[in-house]
């Protein structure tokens, strides 16, 4: 054999030994590499929206006794549809203020299907 086909053989072998080493070794690390780095952007994700959610429960607990007042003050303007005599008491006293005369026939609780509210009916 020549010094000539040595050298071929030899480079074909190494070019050989270059592309399986490419194909068995360094294409399944990039694999991993593109499977790690898209778990990363997840997990990143998920961290992201962790963070808001924190900051948000952070901010409800420095708003909470503001937002308790609010909602305490709105909860007593409600009329309350068991016993509504503060109302009752209420159109009483206008009526006596206004010089007007004032009948109320007795109310009832109305719960339907259509309406999520109930709702009291007053005969004034």
């Amino acid at each position: 054999m020549t010094t000539k086909n040595k050298f071929y053989l030899s480079s074909v072998i190494f070019t050989l030994l270059g592309v399986l080493l490419i194909i068995f070794l360094v294409q399944p690390i990039y694999k991993n590499i593109k499977v790690n780095s898209g778990q990363l952007i997840l997990e990143k994700q998920i961290l992201a929206s962790l963070e808001a959610k924190i900051k948000n429960i952070e901010d409800f607990r420095e708003n909470y006794q503001e937002t308790k007042d609010n909602l305490d003050k709105a909860k007593n303007l409600f009329i309350k549809s068991k016993a509504p005599i503060s109302f009752i008491y209420f159109l009483e006293k206008s009526a006596q203020v206004s010089q007007m005369p004032l009948e109320i026939s007795p109310s009832q609780l109305k719960e339907d299907g259509e309406n999520i509210w109930p709702y009291i009916i007053f005969q004034i």
